[in-house]
């Protein structure tokens, strides 16, 4: 076994893209110079040029060699896993949140921080709710990596409430309205019944399509993962993809199904499909990520093919018992972990602490001043060569929610982001990052079922009464139960729950 884990390292290393920068970094840990640190996680969207000027940058700045390695993001977990086993580590490396990185704590191959955190005054202003996460047995283990607490917003044809007389919906009897009306109304005026009031897309967009319908019941749904809230007793969880709310939900999805108003297409939709559906006015409503306004509008042309046509982003309604929730409130994006390879972890953690302050957070956000961006009349404005994807390539440790950056990339569709992370409803999950043996064990079957069980509910292949030994059969057969218990004890030791 380990033979076979060597060798799947040794090809693993010829295909990891490394990029090398050299830099001095004038913080005490590096006084005496010389020093190599590094680091390893995904690629981002695109790598920097061989002459990478922020590199260069960095090196002045700093007092220390990096060594940055990218290997592809599709193994990347088995690439930790190999270099882990093999005790060959880089210094730094990151870990999707969601993915069990307590293991590695478990066997000695990340270091606690606690005792090199002392006078790191960027990164203790990270928020004390990230760091309770990263504390493991009594110990600091990581450093959290906040992301936007909500990057998917709900959609609507502005011009076609407006052509048709109707407000903003701001209740589900109102959306119920609206979607009628954009399926059977004409709203495009071509005379032809061609039109849907809401479509979606199960895959590619994290949690569920329909996330802001179970809101409006008080509830949620993930199609990812278990997902809970902590009983109102405080003494457990309710895993709330089994929570009898969301029978409700489908019930109000299975209407709009059976007459119609919902696209057929909705189970099988691809990101091209659907973009492709709503450029050609065929859909009025959609549940997506923030940038959709914007890819429309760029990528398709769509003010050449409609000049009409405006999609605005609204708030969830609100459902019959006064609940409204988008979605799920998104948690930590990643952790960033000092191996126990590294030979200086506290010079690791005071280089974080610099791309958290705001000097070190510019340049490897934005670039450099006067060649990547200028600040003109106070608003951040970039130059043709800082709009490349390849600027950010170092930013591993985002600090709250950049309206700077984001308006100045995309403009009006930058308050769009602003908007949808700043100002929605949205629902946590208790257990958001908690990685148990009975979820690595039994989730992932859990969670198919759960998701062809919901298909069926809507399309009214399974009929709502069944939802009873729908709940039945996942808490026995798929260990649902067994899934909950082991999450309410993982919780009662961090103090979530009772």
């Amino acid at each position: 076994m380990r033979k076979t884990m060597l060798t799947r390292l040794a090809v693993v290393a010829l295909l990891t893209i490394a990029i090398s920068v050299g830099c001095p970094l004038g913080l005490e840990a590096a006084a005496g110079g010389g020093a190599t640190l590094t680091m390893m996680y995904p690629p981002p969207r695109a790598l920097p040029p061989a002459n990478d000027p922020i590199k260069a940058e960095l090196e002045s700045k700093l007092g220390v060699t990096l060594r940055v390695i990218n290997p592809p993001l599709e193994g990347y977990l088995e690439k930790i896993n190999i270099q882990v086993a093999s005790r060959d580590m880089p210094d730094i490396f990151t870990c999707p949140w969601q993915n069990d990185w307590r293991q590695f704590a478990d066997e000695g191959a990340i270091v606690p921080l606690d005792q090199y955190l002392s006078g790191l005054t960027n990164l203790s202003k990270l928020p004390k709710a990230d760091w309770d996460k990263v504390t493991y047995k009594g110990k600091v283990y990581a450093v959290p990596v906040g992301g936007f607490r909500n990057f998917a917003g709900l959609f609507v044809r502005k011009d076609w409430l407006d052509k048709l007389g109707l407000p903003i919906p701001k209740t589900m009897d109102e959306m119920y309205t609206v979607l009628k009306a954009f399926t059977e109304n004409d709203p495009d005026g071509n005379g032809r019944p061609d039109t849907y009031g809401l479509t979606a897309q199960t895959s590619g967009v994290d949690g569920s399509c329909f996330q802001w319908v179970f809101g409006a019941h008080g509830s949620m749904h993930s199609s990812m993962r278990s997902i809970y809230a902590v009983a109102r007793d405080g003494a457990g969880v309710v895993d709330m993809n089994l929570n009898p709310a969301n029978a409700q939900a489908l019930k109000w999805l299975n209407r709009l199904h059976v007459e119609g108003i919902l696209d057929p297409e909705w189970v099988v939709n691809t990101p091209d499909q659907i973009y492709m559906k709503l450029a050609q006015g065929k859909v009025g409503c959609i549940w997506y990520t923030w940038n959709l306004p914007y890819v429309l509008d760029t990528r398709f042309k769509l003010k050449e093919v409609d000049p009409e046509a405006q999609w605005i982003e609204i708030k969830p309604p609100v459902g019959p018992g006064g609940a409204s929730s988008l979605g799920k409130e998104q948690g930590l994006v990643s952790v960033i972990m000092v191996s126990s390879s590294c030979k200086n972890p506290r010079l690791a953690l005071e280089f974080l602490d610099y791309i958290a302050g705001e000097e070190g957070k510019r340049l490897v956000n934005y670039g450099i001043e006067k060649r990547h961006y200028n600040y003109i009349n106070g608003e951040l404005v970039f130059t043709d060569e800082g709009k490349q994807d390849w600027i950010s390539h170092y930013a591993i440790l985002k600090v709250g929610f950049d309206s700077d950056f984001w308006t100045s990339k995309y403009g009006m569709y930058g308050k769009i982001l602003e908007n949808l992370a700043l100002n929605m409803p949205l629902t946590a999950d208790a257990a958001d990052g908690v990685v148990t043996e009975a979820k690595k064990k039994y989730d992932a079957d859990l969670i198919a079922y759960v998701n062809e069980m919901y298909c069926r509910f809507i399309t009214g292949e399974e009929p709502i009464s069944n939802w009873p030994n729908f709940a039945d059969t996942a808490r026995k057969r798929y260990h649902a139960d067994e899934i909950r218990d082991s999450v309410v004890q993982a919780l009662k030791r961090t103090g979530v729950v009772k």
